[in-house]
C-alpha cells in the first residue's frame, strides 16, 4: 500500500492500529457500503462528518453503540475506484476543511493524498491531551522526519477538556522544532500555579504573531503580561473567558510593551480583573498605536468605559470596530472560531466574585465611541435588548435614541459598512398584541424619528454609505410556544417590517438589509 511506503503511521496523533494492509484495514474499518455512481455522492462519502461535529450540542459520549459502528462503516477510507474520479483539486479544497480523524482516513487512500493530508496535519497541529502531547515530543526526539514536517507547522493549538497538557515544558520542546509557527492557541490549559519557567521559555517561539488564550486562569495581571510580551513579532491578540486570582491596583500597573498590535479582540467571558488593568496597561503602553482591527465583548460585563479610554489613545488607525454579543456568530466567526467553538462545550470556570462588579463602572447602554477614529471602514455594534412587547412604554422610542446617540460619534468620511444587532425576546404577553398595527418600531411616530436619528442618518458623513445590516435574534421558550409557531414568525416579521422605518433614510437608498434568527430555548430555567 502507497501509505506504508511513506510510513506515516509512526508520526504522532495518527493511532498506529492504522499500520495495515488492505487486509488489516478493512478489520480495523468496517467494511465500505456504497454504491455512489456521482462525484456529489462521492463527495459527502468522504466529507461524512461525525454527528457530533454537525450538531454541536452532542457531546461524543453520548453517541451510542449503534451508531459507532455506522460511522466505522461509513467513515472509512475512501477506494482508489472512488477517489480516482475526484479531481485533485477538490481533493485539497476539502482537506483544507476538515478535523483531524478525517484527514488520517485520507492519509490512508493513496500516496498523493497521503501527502496532501500531511500537508494539512502538520500545518494546524492540536495537543488536547498529555497522551498527545508526549507522542509529539517522542516524534521530535527521535524522528529524523521531524524537522521537515514540523517545519510546516503555522498554527498550534495547545489544551483540552481535562487540564493535563504539562503547558510548562511546551515552549522549550516545541518551538525551536516550530520555526514558522505564526499562530499559539492556550485552550483550557493555563490555570495556577503556573510554573516559572513556563514565562521564561515563551520567547522561544520567535515567529508568533496571534496569541489566543481562552478559557484560563492566572495567578496575577502580571503573569499575563508577560505572557504577551514575550512576543515581539506580536500582531493580533485574542482573550475570552479568563481571570486572575488576584486583583491589581492600577497604580501598581508598569508601562511599557515590546508588541505593537493591529488587531485586538477582548471577547465574552473577561472578569473585571484582568480586563481593567489590561486595558490601562495596553492605552500606558502605546501597543495599540497601530490598532486597525478592535472588537469588544459586552457580556456578561460592558467594558466600553474602559475601552474608550483606550480608543482616546489608539484610535487614529482603526478601521474596523465591533461590539459582540456571546449569541452573535456573524462577525465574530471572522474574528476568532476559538470562541465560537468554545459555546459547543459543557466546560466552564467559576463565575468571577461579585466584588469584582463595581470595577466595571459602565451601564449597558453605554457604547465604544468612534469620535477617536477618523479612518473607520466598518462598525458594528449591540443595541439593548428587549422584549417584544409594549412594556415599560416607550423603550421602543429609548432604543432609536441609543441607536442616534451612537451614529452621532462617527467622525470617519470612509464609513462603508454599518452593522447593527439586537437580542430580543419573545413572551405570550406578545400575543394580545399580535393584531396591532403599529408595534415596536413602528409606534414611534415618524415626525420624531425625522427630528433625531432620520436628521443623522442624513449627514453629510453617511454620503460614502454602501451597506447598512440590521440583525436580530428572537429567543422563546420552545415549549411556551409548541402549538403556536406561526405566533412566533408573525412577532418576528413583525418586527422584522418595522426596521425599514426605523432606518429610513438610508431604506430608501436601498442600503438596508435585515436578517432574522429564531432561537428556541429548550429549558424552563
Amino acid at each position: 500500500m502507497a501509505a506504508r511506503a511513506n510510513s506515516l503511521f509512526t508520526d504522532p496523533e495518527i493511532p498506529g492500529a492504522y499500520i495495515a494492509g488492505s487486509s488489516g484495514q478493512e478489520a480495523l474499518l468496517g467494511t465500505i457500503e456504497t454504491t455512489s455512481e456521482s462525484v456529489e455522492e462521492t463527495l459527502h462519502f468522504i466529507y461524512g462528518w461525525p454527528e457530533y461535529i454537525k450538531d454541536p450540542t452532542r457531546r461524543r459520549d453520548s453517541i451510542g453503540e449503534e451508531e459507532r459502528r455506522a460511522r466505522r462503516r461509513t467513515h472509512a477510507s475512501l477506494p482508489r475506484a472512488l477517489s480516482g474520479r475526484i479531481p485533485f483539486e477538490v481533493v485539497e479544497v476539502i482537506m483544507e476543511q476538515m478535523d483531524q480523524d478525517s484527514l488520517r482516513l485520507c492519509a490512508l487512500v493513496c500516496r498523493a493524498w497521503t501527502q496532501a493530508s500531511i500537508r494539512v496535519l502538520y500545518r494546524n497541529i492540536a495537543i488536547t491531551s498529555r497522551a498527545a502531547f508526549e507522542s509529539l515530543a517522542e516524534f521530535v526526539r527521535k524522528d529524523t522526519r521531524a524537522p521537515e514536517r514540523l517545519a510546516q507547522t503555522t498554527s498550534l493549538r495547545v489544551g483540552g477538556s481535562k487540564w493535563d497538557v504539562p503547558v510548562h515544558v511546551v515552549p522549550v520542546i516545541l518551538a525551536r522544532a516550530m520555526p514558522t509557527l505564526q499562530r499559539l492557541i492556550f485552550y483550557s490549559s493555563l490555570h495556577p500555579p503556573m510554573d516559572s519557567n513556563f514565562f521564561l521559555t515563551l520567547p522561544i517561539f520567535r515567529t508568533v504573531s496571534t496569541l489566543e488564550l481562552f478559557r484560563f486562569k492566572l495567578c496575577c495581571f502580571s503573569e499575563l503580561r508577560q505572557i504577551i510580551s514575550a512576543f515581539p513579532q506580536l500582531k493580533s491578540l485574542k482573550l475570552g473567558v479568563g481571570m486572575v486570582e488576584q486583583v491589581t491596583p492600577l497604580i501598581a500597573i508598569i508601562p511599557g510593551a515590546r508588541v505593537r498590535l493591529r488587531q485586538l479582540v477582548l471577547g465574552w467571558g473577561l472578569a473585571p480583573s484582568l480586563a481593567v488593568p489590561l486595558l490601562s496597561w495596553l492605552a500606558k503602553s502605546f501597543a495599540c498605536v497601530d490598532l486597525t482591527h478592535l472588537a469588544v465583548g459586552r457580556s456578561p460585563f460592558n467594558m466600553a468605559l474602559q475601552v474608550n479610554e483606550l480608543l482616546a489613545v489608539a484610535g487614529e488607525n482603526i478601521q474596523f470596530i465591533h461590539e459582540m454579543d456571546m449569541d452573535s456568530d456573524d462577525d465574530l466567526e471572522f474574528l476568532w472560531s476559538t470562541a465560537i467553538d468554545s459555546r459547543r462545550e459543557q466546560e466552564s470556570l467559576e463565575p468571577p466574585a461579585v466584588l469584582e462588579l463595581p470595577l466595571f463602572r459602565d451601564s449597558f447602554s453605554r457604547h465604544c465611541t468612534f469620535a477617536h477614529s477618523p479612518r473607520l471602514h466598518t462598525v458594528r455594534f449591540e443595541l439593548r435588548p428587549y422584549t417584544l412587547d409594549d412594556v415599560p412604554k416607550g423603550k421602543w422610542l429609548a432604543a432609536s435614541l441609543e441607536l442616534d446617540s451612537i451614529l452621532e460619534t462617527l467622525r470617519s468620511s470612509n464609513i462603508r459598512h454599518i452593522k447593527v444587532h439586537q437580542s430580543v425576546r419573545l413572551t405570550g404577553e406578545f400575543v394580545p398584541l399580535s393584531t396591532h398595527p403599529r408595534l415596536f418600531y413602528a409606534e414611534i411616530p415618524r415626525e420624531t424619528l425625522d427630528k433625531g436619528l432620520h436628521r443623522t442618518m442624513r449627514k453629510a458623513i453617511f454620503g460614502t454609505l454602501a451597506s447598512v445590516e440590521f440583525s436580530f435574534d428572537v429567543a422563546y421558550v420552545a415549549w411556551e410556544f409548541l402549538t403556536s409557531q406561526r405566533m412566533v414568525s408573525r412577532a418576528a416579521q413583525q418586527f422584522s417590517d418595522a426596521i425599514p422605518r426605523l432606518l429610513g433614510p438610508w431604506h430608501q437608498r436601498g442600503l438596508v438589509t435585515v436578517n432574522m434568527k429564531l432561537s428556541p430555548v429548550y429549558s424552563r430555567g
